[in-house]
C-alpha cells in the first residue's frame, strides 16, 4: 500500500524519470533476491525475496518523493513492520503441515499480533466493520 502511495505521488510530482529508474533497480533487487532465495532455502527463501525487495522499492520511492513533498512516517508503521516479521516467523514453522494452515495460521498470528501491538486497536475493527 505505501509504495502505491509514495509510486503514485512520486510520478504525480513528475518524478517519472526518476520512477522508472526505481523500477528498474527493483527489478534487479528481485533478480538477485529471489534467485538468491531460491539457491538458498526454496520456496520460502523466494517469499523472503519478494518481501525485501519490495522493501527496497518502497524507501527508493518514499527517499525520491521525499525531495519534493515533506512526508510524515505513517503512524504504528514499526508496530506493523513488527507484526509482518513474527507472522513470517510464525508461517515459516507451520509450512511444512500445508498450505492451508500456514494461511490460517498467519492470519490469525497477523492478527493477533496487530491487536497485542496496539497497531489496531478494537475501535478500528469496528470502524472497518461498519464501513462494509
Amino acid at each position: 500500500m505505501l509504495h502505491t502511495v509514495y509510486s503514485a505521488g512520486l510520478i504525480g510530482v513528475g518524478g517519472d524519470k526518476s520512477y522508472g529508474r526505481i523500477m528498474l533497480i527493483t527489478a534487479l533487487a528481485y533478480l538477485v533476491t529471489v534467485t538468491a532465495g531460491v539457491c538458498l532455502f526454496g520456496a520460502i527463501g523466494a517469499a523472503f525475496g519478494v518481501v525485501i525487495s519490495e522493501g527496497i522499492s518502497v524507501l527508493l520511492m518514499k527517499h525520491a518523493l521525499q525531495r519534493v513533498v515533506p512526508i510524515r512516517h505513517p503512524e504504528k508503521i514499526l508496530r506493523v513492520i513488527l507484526s509482518v516479521a513474527i507472522m513470517a516467523v510464525c508461517v515459516a514453522f507451520v509450512i511444512p503441515y500445508g498450505l492451508l494452515w500456514a494461511i490460517l495460521f498467519g492470519i490469525g498470528c497477523y492478527s493477533l499480533t496487530l491487536m497485542l501491538l496496539r497497531a489496531v486497536v478494537w475501535n478500528d475493527v469496528k470502524t472497518l466493520i461498519v464501513r462494509f
